[in-house]
């Protein structure tokens, strides 16, 4: 009887862990998508960042603003990281910021953005603030306009280059 408990136990779990695997290996960045035009205005949030200070977006607004949607679990989340700390190095003097939503475990991002060095905003995301995006898939980045108007939206990764051209673009308007 025990044998059989065991056993039905070792299968659901493979089971949950195949359905878990299958759902992030279609979502985390396999529909690579990129739009740009006015999306409207970004919905506001206030939400925790990683030293547990309140962080509100509408603070932001008279810059730039890049918006990730991401999670640690991620690679293709984790492959922009990079990407985002160049541009925050050279983009940060300016009329720039980057806020990083982060949809998971708040310990576990916090090491990891301990483990990475990441300069920029990190914020915990809650279910609220993920829905009003509409975050289907990971990682989804928004760049606001200084006003914070949603002007681009790009759902899976991508390279340096296409960010950095679109940031170039907004500054000097």
């Amino acid at each position: 009887m025990k044998k059989l408990q065991l056993s039905i136990q070792h299968s659901r779990k493979l089971t949950l862990f195949l359905a878990i695997t299958i759902f992030f290996s279609i979502h985390c960045g396999s529909r690579a998508t990129s739009e740009s035009g006015d999306f409207g205005q970004a919905p506001d949030f206030t939400l925790q960042d990683t030293n547990g200070r309140d962080l509100t977006l509408s603070d932001f607004n008279g810059k730039v603003v890049l918006l990730d949607f991401w999670a640690t679990w991620c690679p293709p989340c984790r492959k922009e990281v990079p990407h985002f700390k160049a541009l925050h190095n050279k983009y940060g003097d300016q009329d720039f910021e980057i806020v990083g939503v982060a949809v998971d475990d708040e310990r576990k991002v916090k090491k990891y953005v301990e483990k990475e060095g990441i300069p920029f905003n990190i914020v915990i995301a809650d279910r609220t603030t993920a829905n009003k995006y509409n975050i289907r898939a990971f990682p989804t980045t928004f760049l606001l306009d200084k006003k914070g108007t949603i002007k681009y939206k790009w759902i899976g990764y991508r390279p340096q280059e296409v960010f950095e051209e679109a940031i170039q673009k907004m500054l000097k308007d």
